[in-house]
């Protein structure tokens, strides 16, 4: 949802097996989509999968990309939980150090908040929810990425050792002490409040917050979320590059054929989308599209701000579902011609005739050179088929130049 895909779970199992009758949890249902999904990581390089699971397990420990723009405290509070944990388990280690020729390293001088208890099974009920913390996210990890899976398997643990790492920063070191333990008793109750905490500690949780909030900021002004142009998964084209009018600008001086140079601020580069039967585009005629795009775009030099490129359609379908990304391509102005990826779905189908528009916003004198666009239709439930009743492997790449 999050990429502007559709769920394929059900049509999938229902293009091999039309007995499933459209329910991806039967047992038939599950067993075709589990080979299907085995067959792609399979086809795909180790590289490919080592970069792919381990976005999808920074997604389970922090929230993902696109809840960036949706509930982006999620973010703030999930780094906040990560830092005290982290601050706390620093600062038992360093309780822990020897502080002489004749001290050793020992867990014996810690004094942990909480009941009177051994230390060691107060550490080991820490340690086992922390791991079950990671065992979690590996686990999900395999798994499609879910805010409401985040929020009820992984939420409830890190809630819990936030709240015993806050206590381990808030005790006091000298605890033990005769006159500390007289200043608990004493009948002023400021007093006794400010004497029961580590005042430290306090400033240090203060700073924990506020780092957090700044790295949220950091991540909603330069993380990316972005579909792998080479890696589309099964596809087969529907509107050809070559089928489509000249590129033309707007608020751009032309260099040569498909190539401009920026005046003002911002500008675009449009192109006429060739004749179709708007019926063979319906989303009742596929489910999920890709748009695949070449550009290059070169910045004046010590420039960055020519990072994000709009990209719509004018004669496209309504948006229907609650929250539909950006529609935006991660551009690298480096001047090499690059292909992009963004869905072709709601909003970016085209309904009829009309024009492809990528929209700028690049200092003057960037140069932009179009190298095309096509329209992809995901064909997964036809490649499952065919991999499951006639033996044929699934490919999970396409070649990066367009037809």
């Amino acid at each position: 949802m999050y990429s502007g895909f559709y769920y394929d779970a059900v049509i999938t199992p229902f293009a091999v097996d039309p007995r499933v009758e459209g329910n991806p949890l039967t047992k038939r249902a599950d067993a075709i989509n589990t080979q299907v999904a085995l067959e792609i990581i399979k086809r795909t390089t180790l590289k490919d999968n080592a970069s792919f699971f381990a976005f999808k397990l920074k997604a389970w420990l922090l929230y993902s990309t696109p809840e960036l723009t949706i509930r982006p405290a999620q973010r703030a509070l999930r780094w906040f939980e990560w830092l005290i944990i982290t601050s706390a388990a620093v600062g038992l280690i360093l309780r822990c150090r020897s502080r002489g020729k004749l001290d050793t390293w020992s867990l014996e001088k810690l004094q942990l908040p909480g009941a009177q208890i051994s230390v060691y099974k107060k550490l080991t009920v820490a340690a086992m929810l922390l791991g079950l913390v990671f065992a979690m996210a590996l686990q999900l990890t395999p798994v499609l990425y879910n805010e409401r899976y985040n929020n009820y398997f992984m939420e409830p643990w890190l809630i819990l050792l936030s709240g015993i790492a806050a206590g381990i920063l808030l005790q006091r070191s000298d605890e033990s002490s005769a006159g500390y333990r007289q200043q608990l008793f004493t009948k002023n109750s400021a007093l006794r409040w400010r004497t029961s905490i580590s005042l430290y500690a306090v400033a240090l949780i203060a700073i924990l917050i506020a780092t957090s909030v700044a790295l949220t900021i950091w991540a909603m002004r330069y993380e990316t979320f972005a579909i792998d142009p080479q890696r589309t998964g099964p596809t087969e084209v529907v509107l050809q590059s070559k089928t489509m009018g000249t590129a033309y600008a707007e608020q751009a001086e032309p260099l040569s054929p498909n190539r401009w140079r920026i005046g003002t601020s911002p500008a675009s580069v449009a192109v006429n989308l060739p004749s179709f039967d708007p019926a063979n585009l319906d989303p009742k005629a596929f489910m999920d599209g890709i748009w695949r795009v070449r550009l290059a775009v070169l910045a004046p030099k010590g420039s960055s701000a020519c990072r994000h490129a709009l990209f719509s359609i004018s004669n496209a379908h309504p948006a229907l579902r609650w929250y539909s990304p950006e529609p935006v391509l991660n551009l690298r102005a480096d001047g090499k011609m690059h292909t992009y990826a963004i869905h072709g779905n709601d909003n970016l189908r085209p309904s009829g005739p009309g024009k492809l528009i990528v929209t700028v916003q690049c200092p003057e004198a960037t140069e932009i050179t179009w190298g095309g666009a096509e329209l992809l239709r995901v064909t997964t439930p036809e490649a499952a088929r065919a991999l499951i009743l006639h033996n044929q492997p699934i490919n999970p790449y396409r070649s990066l130049e367009l037809q």
